[in-house]
């Protein structure tokens, strides 16, 4: 009879702290760094779902942590400071081109938020006469990318995409 109570308590014992000791078991956190480049610091990055202390969007760089194999998602502002967003990359190797990333994290990662400065296009205005072939005093406005405006035929003026000359 006492082996019968001692396997009965026994029972009774593991069925129940068995569900305490799973739900308390802890999970791996693991440490998430989010970056920019150009610029270096201060991109507001949305982050969801917020982290194991309830942190959630951050201004770069900053960190979060998530239990093992959480799914979160980051987006960038498509431009900030007039560079525009190119890439996200996972430490260190291009991940996408997309300004809205989802990944599950299942180590220790960092993501960086990719910025470039846009390119502006810029054409080249020749501007000559004929009869007399040079020696044309001719008025341009507005000054071109140099701040060069009025010259004498034939010269050049350097000007951005779109922009509309007089002469």
């Amino acid at each position: 009879m006492k082996k019968v109570l001692i396997a009965v308590a026994l029972l009774l014992f593991a069925v129940a702290f068995l569900p305490f000791t799973a739900s308390t078991a802890s999970a791996e956190t693991y440490y998430l760094t989010v970056a920019s480049s150009n610029p270096s610091s201060g991109v507001a990055v949305t982050v969801s779902p917020n982290d194991r202390d309830g942190k959630g969007n951050g201004t770069t760089q900053f960190t979060r942590s998530y239990s093992d194999s959480t799914s979160i998602t980051l987006t960038a502002p498509s431009s900030v400071n007039g560079n525009t967003v190119q890439k996200w990359q996972r430490d260190g190797s291009d991940y996408s081109t997309n300004r809205t990333i989802t990944f599950s994290l299942s180590r220790n990662r960092t993501m960086k938020a990719v910025y470039v400065t846009p390119t502006t296009t810029s054409y080249t205005l020749t501007v000559a006469s004929s009869n007399p072939s040079s020696g044309v005093a001719v008025t341009v406005s507005p000054a071109d990318r140099n701040g060069q405006t009025n010259g004498t035929t034939q010269f050049t003026r350097s000007y951005s995409d779109s922009t509309s000359i007089t002469l």
